[in-house]
């Protein structure tokens, strides 16, 4: 039941906020703001009036499902998600927290409590984990379907954050959420006993790519996607002005107070830091680009459970030596790790899962602060890059130059060889007819002395006739083999006949192959290709799913098993350079509860120094049942509280000079336990603790 005090208090504070006049305004709250990013060459920034709102009008807060907008408009708006879900964690969206009065969009965030004083608690999965907390009703608009916004845009609010734990969010999701950017996630207010201290000096500038079933999620978890700026301890109370630049489906720009802060472009990062300089990162390595892959992260220190990056002088350097997408890197999108789908526009507050799991949300006191705990947006605009007039059909590829070797004037490639390359494009324009993309391809190209084709490869399509008709952006291609035919190997430049070149031949078709754009590239190709080759030290336990039972994480073994381990490893590779394998191996290991070693059982190598330097293979390896000093391996219900057992195993190389691991969590059970019954199982698992938590 629903507490009357609260309510009657809930239900005036409500007709403050909506009650207000009407502001009649023909002109928009943001005129005179500069648009920070450039159009692009012969373009312009065309407002879309349709999905813009300055919210001077009024909605009055409705328990009703709705849509509301400007009087005399189209409807812009929906007063809760894009579908029925209620809400991560301990939030529950309700349509009676939207409101929009005295020229701004309010959402409240507010809690019921029972006769007894209690709050109302929800209960969630998270971590393995059932959390039970108050219940936080928030409030969330979504964009109506026909406003949706697709690349290349700028969309930009102006928003006062919640001085609160709890999340003042402006994002982009697509109808089945699998791709999704946000503007800006802010926990501005450290509350009263600053628990939430370190959220509330930084705003999240990220984006997510999912996998609904079973549910993946990826997003970029560097120590610069939390933008900090010197002098602000919170930005609780503030009001940002902040925007992404959807440029290209490989690009995304972001902008706070009309200042560009950081880029992602395609596999490579640039964040501006506190300082005002610039880093560039990319990330340092992924168990695997495939859909099992995990990102590797920092174990230790400040920035312990964050992705470990390596860093160069600049974004150029740093996209050269990337191998690894910063947008979908284990490629759940499945369509080129790229964004490419239309997104709704949400305005919405939360109490996100991982900070009500971690007691950061609001109290019950703290809860009873509308100030603090309503989210206000004063606007939000969106702008499409139009062409100013006639625009000639063009395609460049933008950063071959990154391929030429100190003394050579051309690009040199090796066969097999994964290519990077940045393009730019738009069809053309006459007299205000558009040319419609059918699509961009590459081929590797032998002609002779007179520039006739003697063979060509196979017709690779880099970019489909469904992608924007003018765009910059980035695709990978692989140095082929061989000709066409799938027979004939293509040369390399010192072995072709006298007067012989070969091609990277670039090219765009518009209209159904009506007419062509293209940028034929000479090329060298050679043994080694001008970019050093590197790899990334890593090694996975790439089996680990066969040993988790149902309802666990963890991998479940019986003292004394003898288990068959798959792994997959590799040493590393720093610019031609590779690094010697000296041996993987294999171990148990107990730690306390803050993680220092108790006892490791015998060291067993299980992969020697003359195996290939990378390869995948599987071994044997039998649980022990003893530690070295003769004291029995206890079995995880034996545990003295806060105590794991890890199963260990990491690769060394250059005699120890550096190392890679994939350690894991285990539970071992007494042997013939498995093959009893599985529901006899401790449930002392461990559960991996979000990696902001710090």
């Amino acid at each position: 039941m629903k507490n009357n005090r609260y309510f009657i208090a809930k239900s005036i504070m409500l007709f403050l906020f909506s009650s207000v006049w009407f502001i009649s305004n023909a002109q928009n709250d943001w005129d005179g703001i500069a648009i920070a990013p450039d159009a692009g060459t012969g373009n312009e920034w065309v407002l879309d009036a349709d999905a813009s709102d300055s919210f001077n009008y009024t909605f009055n807060a409705t328990t009703a499902r709705t849509t509301f907008g400007p009087p005399g408009e189209p409807a812009k708006w929906i007063n809760f998600f894009h579908n029925n879900f209620q809400g991560p964690g301990a939030t529950n969206w309700e349509e009676e927290n939207v409101s929009v009065s005295g020229g701004y969009l309010r959402l409240l965030n507010d809690r019921d409590f029972n006769s007894d004083g209690s709050a109302v608690m929800k209960s969630y999965e998270f971590g393995g984990q059932t959390i039970s907390r108050p219940e936080t009703q928030s409030g969330c608009i979504t964009g109506v379907s026909t406003n949706r916004v697709i690349y290349p845009v700028f969309v930009e609010a102006s928003v006062r954050v919640m001085n609160s734990s709890l999340a003042s969010d402006v994002w982009l999701l697509s109808p089945d959420d699998t791709e999704e950017i946000d503007i800006i996630e802010a926990y501005g207010g450290p509350q009263s006993d600053g628990r939430n201290a370190f959220f509330a000096s930084r705003i999240h500038l990220s984006h997510h790519v999912f996998i609904r079933s079973p549910f993946t999620d990826y997003q970029p978890s560097d120590w610069n996607s939390w933008f900090r700026r010197t002098g602000v301890s919170q930005w609780g109370g503030i009001d940002v002005q902040i925007g992404v630049h959807w440029k290209s489906p490989t690009i995304i720009e972001y902008y706070i107070d009309g200042e560009l802060v950081r880029i992602l472009d395609n596999d490579a990062i640039a964040s501006r830091i506190p300082d005002g300089t610039w880093e560039y990162s990319y990330p340092a390595g992924v168990t695997s680009t495939n859909q099992d892959g995990q990102l590797q992260r920092i174990t230790s220190g400040q920035m312990n459970g964050f992705q470990d990056m390596s860093f160069a002088s600049s974004l150029a350097e740093a996209k050269e030596l990337s191998q690894i997408s910063v947008i979908d890197p284990f490629n759940y999108l499945e369509n080129g790790r790229r964004f490419s789908k239309a997104l709704d526009i949400i305005i919405n507050t939360e109490d996100q899962s991982w900070q009500a799991a971690a007691n950061r949300s609001p109290n019950n006191t703290e809860i009873l602060n509308a100030t603090d705990n309503t989210m206000l947006v004063d606007w939000i605009r969106v702008y499409k890059p139009e062409p100013t007039g006639d625009r000639v059909r063009n395609l460049s590829l933008t950063n071959e130059e990154i391929y030429i070797r100190d003394g050579e004037t051309l690009p040199t490639f090796s066969i097999g060889q994964v290519a990077e390359f940045d393009i730019e494009y738009a069809t053309g324009i006459t007299s205000g007819v558009e040319e419609d993309l059918h699509y961009i391809a590459a081929q590797i190209q032998q002609v002779d002395a007179s520039g006739s084709q003697v063979a060509v490869s196979d017709f690779f399509t880099a970019v489909n006739g469904n992608q924007a008709n003018f765009s910059t952006t980035s695709f990978q291609y692989t140095i082929p083999s061989t000709f066409d035919d799938g027979v004939t190997e293509i040369p390399l430049t010192e072995n072709l006949p006298t007067g012989h070149q070969l091609r990277l031949l670039l090219f765009m078709s518009v209209d159904s192959d009506a007419n062509f754009a293209d940028d034929h590239q000479d090329i060298i190709i050679s043994e080694v290709s001008s970019v050093p080759v590197n790899r990334t030290r890593a090694i996975s336990f790439d089996n680990r799913s066969d040993f988790i039972l149902a309802g666990d994480t963890d991998p479940t073994f019986e003292l004394g098993q003898e288990i068959n381990f798959t792994i997959t490893y590799a040493t590393g590779i720093t610019n031609d350079v590779e690094e010697d394998l000296a041996y993987v191996a294999t171990f148990i290991r107990e730690v306390d509860g803050s993680g220092v070693t108790v006892k490791d059982s015998a060291f067993t190598t299980v992969v020697p120094d003359a195996s290939p330097n990378a390869r995948t293979t599987n071994y044997s390896y039998t649980i022990p049942t003893v530690f070295p000093d003769g004291t029995s391996i206890p079995l995880t219900e034996e545990l003295t509280d806060g105590h794991r057992l890890l199963l260990i195993l990491f690769m060394s190389v250059n005699n120890n000079a550096n190392f890679a691991d994939a350690n894991d969590d285990a539970i071992i059970v007494p042997a013939g336990r498995l093959s009893v019954s599985e529901n006899l199982l401790n449930s002392k698992i461990e559960v991996s603790p979000n990696p902001f938590t710090n």
